[in-house]
């Protein structure tokens, strides 16, 4: 059976509350500015202030390299536009710039704007068992950061977006500028967290609980504790013969099918399983989330 890519990504057991067990199956959930099947992003340019310009920079490659999707390379120091890669004629000049950096998306960062402001707060506190008023003082900070994004084949945009966050510094008994210094680099951190979600893939685990009542469940699930999952459904698999007729056992096919990165094979239990038990909630529900998971895999083969 032909894998789906970025649809199963492992396969776990996990004991709950002592009798119910479960697979995991992995899968990546495209973002709201889906690159599709893009591996490597390249930064072209960040322009700000400058020292806003080098951590804006320093904290997309970190939080690129973090989420464990993209490759990231940073070409900042090659001093190119994005602009000068952009479609028709621009693109076509910028052949020298695409060979050294190839890439499936270049991405530009603007800080267009990153302010801070002090402010102070009137708070009650315990000193030597009496309650006294004092005053805090702290930053806020604005950012506003624009992103875009082109396709690094043909200079087409794929996103041009804006995010936007405020933050606040830690407090103290004084005003001082390392309050201000604070709440600035909170918020342009959270900014550009914020910007690489919008277009990152997210990792997230689904559960698929088990029937730990089926026809040879016992047997199968010993095998699962050891991480062979390959057993469990060749077993399950031989037990169709005598139990032919027992949806849970089919869902559980299909669970561990979906574990094993077989998703046409658990459709096919799923399907068998609901229309052996039609008023059973969870066989449904597995059916309507392997559908989602394959739709997810769908988009992120899908380019943009």
């Amino acid at each position: 059976m032909k894998a789906v890519p970025r649809l199963v990504l492992a396969a776990l057991l996990l004991a709950a509350g002592g009798c119910s067990r479960a697979v995991s199956v992995s899968r990546l959930v495209p973002a709201p500015y889906n690159l599709g099947p893009a591996k490597r992003v390249v930064l072209v340019e960040v322009s700000g202030e400058f020292l806003s310009r080098s951590e804006a920079a320093s904290v997309f490659l970190a939080e690129v390299a973090k989420a464990g999707v993209f490759e990231v390379r940073d070409a900042t120091n090659a001093f190119t536009s994005l602009s000068a890669l952009g479609a028709g004629a621009a693109a076509r000049k910028a052949k020298e710039f695409r060979a050294t950096w190839p890439a499936d998306v270049y991405a530009g960062l603007e800080v267009a704007e990153l302010e801070a402001h002090d402010r102070r707060e009137k708070v009650t506190e315990k000193r030597d068992g009496q309650e006294v008023e004092v005053v805090r003082h702290f930053a806020v900070a604005d950012c506003r950061l624009r992103v875009h994004l082109l396709d690094a084949k043909d200079g087409r945009v794929l996103a041009d977006f804006e995010v936007t966050q405020q933050r606040r510094s830690a407090k103290k008994e004084r005003a001082d500028s390392s309050l201000r210094t604070d709440a600035l680099h909170r918020t342009l951190d959270a900014s550009v967290a914020e910007a690489v979600a919008a277009f990152t893939p997210k990792r997230v685990n689904d559960w698929l609980l088990l029937e730990d009542e089926a026809p040879l469940a016992k047997e199968g699930l010993a095998l699962l504790d050891k991480k062979d999952v390959a057993g469990a459904r060749l077993l399950w698999e031989k037990g169709l013969a005598t139990y032919p007729k027992d949806a849970r056992l089919r869902y559980n096919l299909g669970a561990v099918s979906e574990a094993l990165n077989d998703p046409h094979a658990a459709r096919e239990y799923y399907e068998d399983a609901l229309a052996l038990a039609p008023g059973e909630s969870r066989y449904r529900r597995a059916l309507d989330t392997l559908d989602q998971r394959l739709r997810d895999a769908e988009a992120l083969r899908t380019k943009p």
